[in-house]
């Protein structure tokens, strides 16, 4: 019985902690990437946790720190819930960053970053 609830206790905690967010935000490259030529390409994923978001699907946001952002793709959708962006950003300093973030209503803050070197 013990075990039982253990398994239990321990099955709550890792759906709660799996459903903090409400998105998940990825980048391809992974959370860093080396400039070449001060130049970097990074490709953010945004993946819904809802089926049904209250949000619009472009309702996404993308700050830039320490880089200049010289092109991007828009937001792409790969198949329901799931968007990509490609973008391209120049460094304005030895080190940047690009952070994509939403807000939901229903969960709050989701955001994703990735670091940019030289």
């Amino acid at each position: 019985m013990k075990k039982l609830s253990f398994l239990l206790v321990s099955f709550m905690i890792i759906f709660a902690v799996k459903s903090v967010f409400a998105c998940e935000i990825t980048y391809e490259q992974g959370d860093k990437v080396k400039a070449e030529k001060k130049v970097a390409k990074v490709t953010a994923v945004v993946k819904w946790e809802h089926k049904k978001c209250v949000l619009a699907d472009d309702d996404i946001n993308i700050d830039y720190k320490g880089v200049k952002k010289l092109k991007e793709s828009g937001w792409k959708k790969e198949k329901p819930g799931l968007f990509k962006n490609e973008i391209e950003v120049e460094l304005t300093d030895k080190e940047g960053e690009v952070r994509v973030w939403r807000e939901c209503s229903k969960k709050g803050l989701s955001e994703g970053k990735i670091k940019i070197t030289e």
